[in-house]
């Protein structure tokens, strides 16, 4: 939440992390909820003037939900993707929206696309990024940057996911023998629908 009253570009940011497996709808949804009552307590409690907004999800998908779409399917955040994607709802509403790109050897994400729109964009950060930088390139990592209504900037970015151990190390097999390029263009197609979903312009990308 952005504070009206503090110095410029302040921001109460509250996360909650989950140690559950397979989340259901219903304790995903929960545990959104309190983050953003805790949020709410948190500005009061520390004199923050913000406009915390109206409920306007109360249903999370669980991630039972969530299948992979193929090729020509895609739809949603990873709308324009030319690969197996599992992705969120396209939401021009949402802090953050997410892509996972699928692995062609069938052993799961290999790729994560992430939009963070402020004050998300501010707290998200990876030790390859330069954060005065606008766009740039990290050890097989991509992003870019748009400036949005308030003036501050959200953030674009395309990394591997930890948790992939396959035989496609740098990408070649999932972008069609051209890994650079293939991020690249995922990059693009996913930072260019959400930045224009978010009413964010003068998109800024390596």
């Amino acid at each position: 939440m952005s504070c009206s009253n503090k110095k410029p570009n302040a921001s109460l940011l509250v996360t909650l992390d989950g140690i559950f497996d397979a989340a259901s709808s219903a304790q995903k949804t929960r545990l959104g909820f309190t983050a953003a009552r805790t949020a709410e307590r948190a500005a009061e409690a520390w004199g923050c003037e913000t406009d915390p907004g109206q409920d306007r999800v109360n249903d999370i998908p669980g991630d039972k939900s969530m299948k992979p779409e193929s090729s020509g399917e895609v739809k949603g955040a990873c709308q324009g993707i030319n690969t197996s994607t599992i992705g969120s709802s396209a939401d021009a509403n949402a802090p953050i929206e997410n892509c996972l790109i699928q692995s062609k050897d069938g052993l799961g994400t290999q790729y994560i696309l992430g939009a963070y729109y402020p004050p998300f964009s501010k707290a998200r950060t990876l030790h390859e990024i330069n954060s005065s930088g606008l766009a740039g390139k990290g050890d097989d990592t991509y992003w870019g940057s748009a400036v949005c209504s308030n003036g501050e900037r959200a953030r674009y970015i395309i990394e591997p996911s930890v948790n992939y151990d396959g035989r496609d190390t740098d990408g070649s097999e999932t972008f069609s023998g051209d890994a650079a390029g293939g991020k690249k263009q995922a990059l693009k197609e996913f930072a260019s629908r959400s930045a224009k979903r978010h009413g964010c312009t003068g998109l800024t990308l390596p």
